[in-house]
Order: structure tokens, then C-alpha cells, then sequence
């Protein structure tokens, strides 16, 4: 382990986001790009004290794409999967099939050895994950899509739209033209306009709750 931060990101993932037990099976699913976050998380099982193993596949196409067949087929032999992959694994068959066997998955696409460093331990995505700790939050900030079922080329479902459209959280919105969405704010601004505009928001809605 090249650095104890990665090792201390990995076991928070490992023993918080999954719940890790030791008598458990772990699946460490990764392409080509994402390696050193597998084995990574692969040290961290080894720590509780469960067994894993490690699949590698060259990176899918586009987010939702199944895994190899190999791979889909090793994913309902385990309790955990963590995917550390370039595109989300979330929306494909064989995850919801893995979750249909009581197979618990953690998506981490995009997610990066700095955010490991860092301990960015929220490295749970999909359905369950966000319905769960969206009600948790004091601030939700990302394109106005959020709020749409099926919004974000269809990773939003419909649970995740109501569930942050529920939420009491503060949202903070960015305008976006994709799914058909056209907002009547006058000019077209550029996206980095939008997103230091929804920084400065965020920074004041921040420091709002520090003073309650």
C-alpha cells in the first residue's frame, strides 16, 4: 500500500458503506483504469477478514452496460460487490439481478484515489444508497435533472426523483438542456457561470447553517 490514506478510505468503505462482515464473500469488480482502488478495497476485506475476489474487464462502452458474462455470473455467488469502474454498473441487468439474490452493491463509478486519500467514504451510489441518506441531508446540489424520474440519461428512477424532491434539504439546482428540459432564465450562460454560481450559493447556505 503505497499510501495509509488509501487504506484508511478503503476500510471506511469497506466497514461502513458495506457493513462488511467477516464470514462474508466480497466481489471487486474493476476495469483496466480503476486497479488501484481494487486492490485497495482488496486490502481492506483482507483486514475484516473476509474473502475476496478480484475481477478485471476491459471498461464498458456507456453507463447501464452489463459486465462480462463471467463476471455477472460471479456477482451472484458473494454478499458484497464493490465496482470501482469507469461507467456506472447501477442500471445493468446483472446488478439488478445481483440485488434480486439479496447481493448487497456498491457503484463507484469515476471515483478516484484522491477521493480515496481524502477518505471520501459516500462511495454508495444507485437506488437504495440514495433513498436512504438523501433525507439525511442539509444541502443537495447538482442539474436540475435530479428532480426528473428517468432524468440524467436515466439514472434517476423514479424513487430517487421523489425521494430528493421530498427531501427538506436546501437544493441547489444547475440548469441543464438535457432531458428536454429548457428553463426560462433569459441568456444562456456558460456552465462554468452556473456551476460558480451554484458555489457561491452553496458557500452561503453553508455558513447559514453554522450560524443556526
Amino acid at each position: 500500500m503505497h499510501h495509509i490514506g488509501l487504506l484508511n478510505g478503503a476500510k471506511r468503505l469497506v466497514e461502513i458503506n458495506a457493513g462488511l462482515k467477516p464470514e462474508e464473500k466480497v466481489l471487486l469488480v474493476c476495469d483496466t483504469d480503476n486497479t488501484e482502488i481494487a486492490v485497495a478495497l482488496a486490502y481492506a476485506v483482507k483486514s475484516v477478514g473476509a474473502e475476496f475476489t478480484m475481477a478485471v474487464m476491459e471498461p464498458r462502452s456507456t453507463h447501464g452496460e452489463n459486465p462480462t458474462e463471467a463476471i455477472a455470473k460471479a456477482m451472484l455467488g458473494v454478499d458484497v460487490v464493490f465496482a470501482p469502474t469507469k461507467y456506472s454498473l447501477s442500471h445493468s441487468a446483472a446488478r439488478e439481478e445481483a440485488n434480486a439474490h439479496g447481493v448487497r452493491f456498491i457503484s463507484m463509478p469515476d471515483y478516484t484515489l484522491d477521493m480515496m486519500k481524502g477518505g471520501a467514504q459516500d462511495g454508495a451510489t444507485g437506488e437504495s444508497a440514495l433513498v436512504f441518506n438523501v433525507g439525511k441531508m442539509h444541502i443537495i446540489a447538482g442539474p436540475v435533472g435530479i428532480l426528473m424520474p428517468h432524468g440524467l440519461l436515466g439514472e434517476l428512477s423514479p424513487k430517487m426523483a421523489e425521494a430528493i424532491g421530498m427531501s427538506d434539504a436546501v437544493r441547489i439546482l444547475i440548469p441543464s438542456v438535457q432531458c428536454n428540459i429548457r428553463l426560462a432564465v433569459g441568456t444562456n450562460q456558460t456552465m462554468t457561470f452556473y456551476l460558480d454560481e451554484a458555489a457561491r450559493l452553496y458557500e452561503a447556505e453553508i455558513l447559514r447553517l453554522a450560524g443556526d
